[in-house]
């Protein structure tokens, strides 16, 4: 064979390699070869990530569906509908291999939803058998809630209204114990209202006067209700407005005759509706925007508590 015909030989051969490389790589990728050790292998030594929206990813496993244990917020998806998420949070998923996101990979990390704003610790956990419903289980401590209560309406709430027996005068300090929100089974394709059980366990520190009764007490208290929640989408993201109805208020308050606790209950009842669904914060969270992947069709078991843990 002269040099042209071993040239050619040569060229003939690299091109057959290329070719074959090129369908080794293809079927690595579209086989979610690479996308499985990307993440089980490269992701978790390029940790912490940082894919936007407030979102640092510290922790990635393959190794199977963990327990929800200490404070911290799991969201479970199936891993297509956690890439329809990834989606709306990168303009750069379509970088992102197949087999990327799998059945039992776990995430961990902390999101933090504006400047300034307390970090939530998170875990996200791909399972195929969740299908196209989320599932967002919260355990975190109620300490926030309190200070937000104070800095909403400072020591103490105060009503003072007209009823069949006069006039009287209300004010009083609520703090929660354990507060829980769970969704009930009614969110549609496009999730624009939604309704949750609340029950929430507490002290209260009240002063109450009219014509018949004049106490200041404390009592353990035991309330429950509804919260509706509309959702708004608009160019700016995702607008949260809520309304809560309170259906139940029991307590037993020291010193204080059981006419007086129904009575009392009842009008405490009444007086707090009242002001969760006229603050300042229900006013400032219907103007803030959230990112359009915020998973609001989510099943939600909401517990916060002051147990550690």
């Amino acid at each position: 064979m002269d040099g042209a015909g071993v040239g050619r030989a040569k060229k003939t051969r690299r091109r057959r390699a290329w070719a074959l490389a090129c369908l080794v790589l293809a079927v690595a990728w579209f086989g979610g070869l690479i996308g499985r050790f990307t993440a089980c292998v490269l992701l978790p030594r390029a940790l912490p990530l940082r894919p936007g929206g407030g979102i640092e990813v510290s922790r990635l496993t393959c190794a199977g569906l963990p327990a929800l244990d200490g404070n911290r917020a799991m969201l479970i998806s199936s891993a297509l509908r956690l890439r329809a998420m990834v989606r709306e949070l990168t303009r750069f998923h379509w970088l992102l291999p197949p087999g990327l996101l799998r059945h039992g990979m776990a995430a961990s990390g902390v999101w933090r939803p504006g400047a300034g704003e307390t970090a939530v610790p998170f875990m996200v956990v791909t399972d195929d058998h969740a299908g196209d419903r989320l599932l967002l289980r919260l355990r975190y401590p109620v300490a926030p809630v309190n200070r937000l209560l104070a800095e909403e309406y400072g020591d103490s709430l105060t009503s003072r209204e007209e009823w069949f027996l006069g006039t009287y005068d209300l004010r009083y300090e609520l703090r929660f114990d354990t507060l829980r929100v769970r969704s009930r089974d009614d969110a549609d394709g496009t999730a624009a209202l939604r309704r949750f059980d609340l029950e929430a366990t507490g002290r209260i520190r009240l002063y109450f006067e009219d014509n018949l009764l004049d106490a200041r007490t404390t009592a353990r208290a035991r309330l429950a209700g509804t919260v509706e929640v509309t959702v708004i989408r608009d160019a700016g993201g995702i607008g949260l407005s809520y309304e809560v109805k309170l259906d139940r208020l029991d307590a037993n308050f020291h010193n204080v005759a059981p006419w007086g606790d129904e009575r009392i209950s009842d009008l405490l009842r009444r007086s707090l509706e009242k002001s969760l669904n006229r603050g300042r914060s229900r006013k400032r969270l219907k103007e803030r925007r959230f990112p359009a992947w915020l998973p609001v069709d989510a099943d939600m078991d909401v517990l916060l508590s002051s147990e550690p843990g």
